[in-house]
């Protein structure tokens, strides 16, 4: 179980240095799940060291990784709970199950937390590996259902089987990012997650974009949870206002000062 600032560590283990944000910006957009923000759900108490599922492993194994210095590698589920010692807090069983094949995935899945966690989802993010921990992967597919998951998120690069197995063994939707980080650039991952054979899909977002991943899975639920549809739906007029916002600011102030202003 990852408490507050964990993701945010995560990210810095795994070299994340986006401009502007890196992982002090993650800690920051880190917040926690309102109480009882489970969208559709009644939230239960959590007992002092309970596991969210059967699966989850001991926090961060610190480890040298050739390379790369020290990586935090574990298997790791993740919620935005403000305080995970407040042992009488009722937290929200996760709606959303996030599959990272590699922790160096974290930076990608970062911008669909962020959208979860606005939109008021609760989830789950664990690493495994179709290759390195197959049973693993597998054990969590065939237990997703019966834990109350209701939509999987998988990030995967290279061959990208990871999507395609976890979809092989659950009836849940399954939703694939293709990491970009292999010698492909992505390519690989994309046509490895897109060209599912007939009968069983995955849906497949752009290469790194985590953030419509995390859309689509909330348009999924939001056909069964009325109020999360109003909540999408606010999100799209949001997105319309900011560019209303930007086109009025380039008619006032022209390109060379709106440039130097807001992107330079």
């Amino acid at each position: 179980m990852l408490a507050k600032g964990d993701f945010g560590r995560a990210l810095r283990a795994v070299g994340e240095t986006e401009p502007g944000g890196g992982a002090e910006g993650m800690e920051a957009r880190g917040r926690p799940l309102e109480t009882g923000g489970r969208i559709g759900r009644e939230p239960r108490r959590r007992v002092r060291g309970e596991p969210y599922g059967s699966l989850a492993r001991p926090v961060f194994r610190r480890r040298q990784r050739p390379g790369m210095g020290n990586v935090s590698e574990a298997s790791m589920f993740f919620r935005g709970d403000d305080d995970m010692a407040d042992a009488t807090r009722p937290q929200a069983a996760p709606q959303v199950g996030i599959v990272l094949g590699s922790d160096s995935d974290l930076p990608i899945i970062r911008p669909a937390v962020a959208v979860l966690e606005e939109l008021g989802l609760a989830y789950e993010l664990v690493i495994a590996s179709a290759h390195r921990t197959p049973a693993r992967v597998a054990q969590y597919a065939a237990t997703a259902e019966e834990r109350g998951l209701e939509v999987i998120i998988a990030v995967a690069g290279g061959a990208a089987h990871l999507p395609g197995v976890l979809a092989a063994g659950t009836v849940l939707p399954v939703i694939g990012v293709p990491a970009g980080g292999s010698i492909l650039g992505g390519m690989d991952a994309l046509l490895s997650i897109a060209q599912m054979p007939g009968g069983v899909p995955v849906a497949c977002t752009g290469i790194n974009n985590g953030k419509n991943a995390a859309l689509l899975a909330a348009a999924i639920l939001a056909v069964k949870y009325p109020e999360l549809r109003e909540k999408l739906k606010a999100y799209r007029q949001r997105q319309a206002e900011e560019v209303d916002a930007k086109n009025e600011r380039l008619r006032q102030l022209g390109v060379e000062s709106y440039l130097e202003q807001y992107l330079r």
